[in-house]
């Protein structure tokens, strides 16, 4: 009897091992489950990564005007291309001054050429981080001015002046050529009660109208300045203009 529990015992033994080795696998396994599948530390599921957006460059801008009329402001609008591009405006404008024939400019702050005689205006668009690589983008259009063929104005002059996002003034209805028969025309400013006048830069009598003589002026390129105050704020436009006489 003693040999026979003596011969069973290593059986058993064995047997024992390998039930703890299978319970101790099956432990090990759910522990290691367990731990995929706890949560980050913040709570709940870990979140994905925001995706990476993609930057698309300008690569053109049309629908910018080609001509113009001496003395007639020009707004300058163009069209961005593609429609997606990731940066878009603001489309700076400037003169390029080393292109340029025709005496120009563009107000301060605005997108508003102004061009005085006939010639060739090009002007600059520029979009500040939207072209490849994040780098400016820019592009020269190039710009006719034509002759103002509008006759000599036969009776006095009311303009308008508009004031411009607090930057400065732009003025409407000005004529630019102005013949000698004319004699005296008179300039009334609309929409203001004064005004300050400046002829070939001589301070002249300030008031809602300016008579301009136009007999005692030279042949050729002369201007006028035209100051107002809005808001305690005084603003300047100069118009050119050009005396002839057709009497000669």
């Amino acid at each position: 009897m003693r040999k026979q529990l003596i011969n069973k015992e290593p059986k058993q033994r064995a047997v024992f091992r390998l039930l703890f080795g299978i319970i101790s696998l099956a432990f090990a396994v759910m522990i290691s489950f367990a731990a995929c599948k706890e949560p980050s530390s913040g709570g709940g599921t870990k979140p994905k990564p925001d995706p990476v957006e993609t930057f698309v460059p300008v690569t053109n801008i049309t629908g910018v005007a080609t001509s113009m009329t001496a003395g007639t402001p020009l707004t300058l609008n163009g069209t961005v291309e593609p429609s997606n591009a990731t940066v878009k405006s603001p489309i700076v404008w400037t003169v390029v001054a080393d292109q340029t024939t025709a005496s120009s400019s563009i107000t301060d702050g605005t997108n508003i050429l102004n061009a005085m005689e006939e010639g060739i205006v090009v002007v600059k668009a520029s979009i500040a981080g939207a072209g490849a690589n994040k780098a400016e983008y820019s592009r020269n259009f190039t710009i006719t001015v034509n002759p103002d063929n509008t006759p000599p104005t036969t009776g006095d002059i009311n303009i308008n002046i508009i004031v411009i996002n607090g930057q400065g003034i732009e003025v409407e209805g000005w004529l630019p050529v102005l013949d000698k028969s004319l004699g005296i025309v008179n300039i009334t400013i609309q929409d203001f009660d004064t005004a300050l006048w400046f002829l070939n830069g001589a301070h002249q009598e300030p008031g809602k109208t300016f008579a301009l003589d136009l007999s005692g002026l030279k042949e050729g390129l002369n201007f006028l300045t035209v100051v107002v105050e809005v808001n305690g704020l005084e603003y300047s436009k100069k118009l050119d203009f050009t005396v002839t006489d057709e009497e000669e």
